[in-house]
């Protein structure tokens, strides 16, 4: 009888070779799954199958024929309900949107967004015209900063409606109007606590967010200042399987920090690390770049939460990136609850615009600024007068 294994990335696919060599009677004797040697998280599928000839033959030939002939009728069965399967399968997945449909959706979806701007900004423009010419002109140099025109519809009817300030003021109209705006832009925005020790426990801080941002950078920064200047026991736990030097890069850095440092490969081996450092009140955890259309490779991280309750997320991402791509990152990493938002990269852009609208827009508090490469020294706690003197001009430092 011949007998013989097929491996393939998909049980389709192992299928699909089987019945190329044995034809569509073939019997599919044995299936498991295989884990590809140096990728745990990737495995294959590999099934052993023979000629339908041969399995009757061998099982006629058999003292316990009736037996045999049982078994090989039950594989047939089993093979032809493998086969249902299959097609029910192909049914699904022509039933998935394509690529291709998928980008004439966000074009559509970035052609209306571009629509509701303008009638936005036109509605302003009207609502503008009625405004103070003080008044008026702070919103036009808001929208110069690049605030959203959301905000600043909200924004004008806010000031449209506070009282004509008298000739006999002590401020002019422009400061008047200025001051109202920066108090109603003070309220939109929410500073994250401090990143406190846990008594008699830990504290478990996870960064992420897309490619670049600058996660292991800041992490690292982090945990320079919170063990040199404040003298705290800090571990950090580098999770990434994609990029093969990632950890190692992290490791050095640790080495040099003379701070605690353990790798993982798996979410699951992350409750074990942070038994073994116990005594370590804040773990800090770095974690692979994931590109903001990949919803489906968060489920890690999901994981990652379940199996560690107080582990809090924390979103960051870059000033020098497009609006676009943050908002995304914003909606894609909303389902693990993220904590805080840490905007890196401000020496590149120096535009705290886009830290306001996306702040304010998803109510998601600021935690840090990395404003250069200097490791500790170009982090700082976030606040809201930073933020807003920076849009302003009032401070150029």
């Amino acid at each position: 009888m011949q007998i013989k294994t097929f491996e393939a990335v998909s049980f389709k696919d192992a299928v699909k070779a089987v019945k190329l060599e044995f034809g569509n009677d073939a019997v599919i004797l044995s299936t498991r799954e295989k884990p590809v040697e140096g990728r745990p998280n990737v495995k294959t599928v590999e099934v052993t199958a023979g000629a339908a000839n041969g399995i009757r033959n061998l099982a006629g030939a058999s003292s316990s024929g009736n037996q045999g002939a049982s078994s090989a009728v039950n594989q047939v069965r089993l093979d032809a309900a493998f086969e249902r399967m299959e097609k029910k399968i192909e049914g699904l997945e022509s039933r998935l949107p394509s690529s291709r449909r998928i980008e004439n959706l966000e074009g559509s979806v970035h052609d209306l967004k571009l629509l509701l701007l303008e009638v936005l900004r036109e509605g302003n423009s009207g609502a503008e015209q009625s405004l103070h010419p003080a008044a008026a002109e702070v919103i036009r140099m808001l929208r110069h900063t690049g605030i959203e025109e959301t905000l600043l519809s909200k924004l004008s009817s806010t000031i449209g409606k506070l009282p004509v300030p008298k000739a006999e003021a002590q401020s002019t109209p422009e400061t008047y109007y200025r001051d109202q705006s920066i108090r109603w832009m003070l309220k939109q925005i929410s500073i994250s606590p401090r990143w406190e020790t846990l008594s008699g426990g830990q504290s478990v801080h996870c960064l992420v967010g897309p490619p670049g941002s600058g996660k292991s950078t800041l992490l690292c920064k982090l945990a320079a200042q919170f063990s040199q200047r404040e003298k705290r026991k800090v571990l950090i736990v580098s999770y990434d399987a994609v990029r093969l030097a990632a950890s190692e890069q992290l490791r050095v850095y640790a080495k040099v920090l003379d701070i605690r440092f353990a790798a993982i490969q798996e979410a699951a081996d992350l409750h074990e690390v942070l038994q073994k450092n116990s005594d370590c009140g804040l773990a800090l955890v770095d974690t692979t770049g994931r590109p903001v259309k990949q919803v489906q490779i968060l489920e890690d991280l999901q994981i990652l939460k379940s199996q560690s309750p107080g582990i809090e997320f924390h979103l960051v991402l870059s000033a020098a990136e497009k609006a676009s791509v943050l908002d995304s990152a914003v909606r894609m990493y909303s389902n693990l609850g993220v904590r805080s938002l840490a905007f890196n990269k401000l020496d590149e852009s120096w535009q705290f615009s886009d830290a306001f609208n996306i702040a304010a827009k998803w109510s998601v508090p600021l935690s840090f600024f990395g404003t250069g490469p200097e490791i500790p020294e170009d982090v700082e706690r976030a606040s809201r007068e930073r933020v807003i003197e920076q849009i302003f001009g009032l401070s150029r430092s």
